[in-house]
This record gives C-alpha cells, sequence and structure tokens, in this order.
C-alpha cells in the first residue's frame, strides 16, 4: 500500500516531514510521497527520514494553478477554475526554472498574507499579528489559509460564524476562500504555463509526471454526478492532450461509486491513475495517512505503473 498525497509543516500540515514518515511505518506504507503546497523545502528531511524507516520516497509537490481553458460554477460564481496539480519526481535543483517560478509564486503569497492581515483588522479580527502567523506556520515560507483559520478561531471565536478547532469551513466560505467576503487573489500561474516549462527542461533520471488532484472538487464545483458522468471523459481527453500523465482517482473525497467511475475514466482516457489520502494532520481529523475518507486506499501497482511511465 502506498500513499502519493501528503502535507507537512513545510505547507499547510501539522505535521513534520519526519512524523509523516514515521506515521507511514505505522501504517505499513511501502512508499509515500509529501506533496506540500507550491514548495519542495521538505525534500532533504523526508528523504533521510524515509531512508532511516526503510520506506521507498516519491520526491512531489502541489502546485495551487489556474486552468483558463475551463470554467466551473463555486457557490453560483463562474470563473476559470483553481486547479490542484500533484507533480511527482519534480526537479529539486534551485536553479532550475521550475523553483524559479516557484519562488515568484511564494512572493506572491507572502504579499497576499501581509495584505489579507490588514483587511482582517479592519473587520475587527485584532488580535492576530503576523509573528503569531509565522509562528503559527513555524516560519513565513509556510503561512496559508489553515494558520489565519485558526488565529481566528482562537482570538476571535464570537465572530467566526460558528466554526471550531475542529470545523474551520465557515471561515473558508464566509470569510478568506475564494468566495469569502475578504478574500484576496495572489498571482497564480496558468496549468499550462507550469506543463510547458516541466517538458521544456527535462532533468535527468527520467521526466516528472504531472497529475490533476481531486478533479471533481475543482472541476465540476456543484455539478450533478449525470453531468459529471456525461462531461468528465471528454476533459480528461483533453488533458492528455495538453500533456498531463495523470488523475488523482483514488481519493476520498467521492464515495466508491464515483471513484470506481473515475478510475476507469481515467483508464479509458490513457492517463495514469494515482492516489492519496491528502494528509495534514490535526487539521483534518478525520483524514489518516494511509488512507483517506470513505475508506480510499491506494495498491502498490499505482507506483509501478507511473514508474514505468517516466
Amino acid at each position: 500500500m502506498i500513499d502519493l498525497h501528503t502535507h507537512s509543516t513545510h505547507s499547510d500540515g501539522t505535521c513534520t516531514p519526519t512524523e509523516v514518515a514515521e506515521l507511514a511505518r505505522r501504517a505499513g506504507l511501502r512508499a509515500v510521497s509529501l506533496t506540500d503546497h507550491d514548495t519542495t523545502s521538505s525534500a532533504a528531511e523526508m528523504e533521510a527520514a524515509c531512508a532511516e524507516r526503510g520506506i521507498e520516497w516519491v520526491p512531489g509537490i502541489e502546485l495551487s494553478l489556474v486552468d483558463t481553458e475551463n470554467v466551473t460554477d463555486r457557490r453560483g460564481v463562474i470563473g476559470d477554475v483553481h486547479a490542484h496539480v500533484l507533480v511527482y519526481w519534480p526537479p529539486l535543483d534551485p536553479a532550475h526554472p521550475f523553483q524559479v517560478r516557484l519562488e515568484e509564486i511564494r512572493a506572491g503569497r507572502k504579499q497576499r498574507n501581509i495584505n489579507l492581515l490588514e483587511v482582517l483588522h479592519g473587520a475587527g479580527f485584532t488580535s492576530i499579528t503576523f509573528e503569531d502567523l509565522v509562528e503559527e506556520a513555524k516560519g513565513t515560507d509556510n503561512i496559508g489559509k489553515p494558520h489565519f483559520a485558526k488565529l481566528m478561531v482562537e482570538r476571535h471565536p464570537d465572530l467566526v460564524h460558528g466554526a471550531t478547532h475542529d470545523y474551520y469551513q465557515p471561515i473558508y466560505d464566509d470569510f478568506i476562500g475564494d468566495q469569502g467576503l475578504y478574500y484576496i487573489a495572489r498571482e497564480t500561474p496558468p496549468l499550462d504555463e507550469m506543463i510547458a516549462l516541466l517538458r521544456e527542461h527535462p532533468v535527468e533520471g527520467g521526466r516528472p509526471l504531472i497529475v490533476i488532484a481531486h478533479p471533481l472538487r475543482n472541476y465540476f464545483g456543484e455539478a450533478s454526478q449525470e453531468h459529471i458522468e456525461r462531461h468528465l471523459g471528454a476533459l480528461f481527453a483533453r488533458f492528455k492532450d495538453r500533456g498531463v500523465d495523470g488523475i488523482e482517482g483514488y481519493y476520498g473525497g467521492f464515495e466508491e461509486d464515483m471513484r470506481r467511475f473515475v478510475i476507469q475514466t481515467t483508464k479509458d482516457t490513457g492517463l495514469l491513475v494515482t492516489g492519496g489520502s491528502d494528509f495534514h494532520g490535526a487539521v483534518k481529523p478525520g483524514v489518516k495517512i494511509a488512507h483517506g475518507a470513505h475508506g480510499v486506499r491506494v495498491p502498490d501497482e499505482v507506483l509501478d505503473a507511473m514508474k514505468a511511465a517516466r
């Protein structure tokens, strides 16, 4: 069994890379990938921690991108898709154009966080400081919306519309998510730009694999099951034409019947099937490493097929 979608304190998770590796060992995993958002800063620690525990480490990252070739309906608002894209075996050399672009993305996020904090102060969340966010995230590069949400619940429980330490969703929906009252956009690269960057600058040892994460959540919003079943195959075919390698089919965000449909559609389209728990630690208490919601588990042959495709 494997898990190819996890997060650590280097982005919006609550476990260190070493702790993620230890949880993977306890779960009996053959291999694990740490896919922090827009950074590979956890790679060295994760590689060493996995080696110490006899677990295969699959380098990874999750990118937050915009897909301007598709639109979705999110809470009644039509707009470009905010796509999450997993890259396995990404370039790790800081001088590689991919890493240079990531540094630009992270700089944009830092400025977004400063601006968001200023807006929240104006809305009454005055007990939160930037220093608090840095301490919560263990660094300025790691600050994300879960860190804002945690401090908003702790410092201003009367303002957060029923959100609790176990349930942050109202904060995202009403305040800081992309349909929230205080949402502030940041510079988000297009999907095709990042595909081209990875394809035009090859690395030794095999090419990176580009995978669309949890496609139903990002691409179909509030669409009905009938709509999804009617359009999913054509969407996946377009992904393949654009240079995408795979789809995250083993994902706990949809129930077993739909998961089987996504997996079969992926295979029918000639794309790789990948999967993982999307483990974040305490901020997603219902999601454990090695198996996500609805009991999803990822079989070993998924990784074997990915290696063969490189």
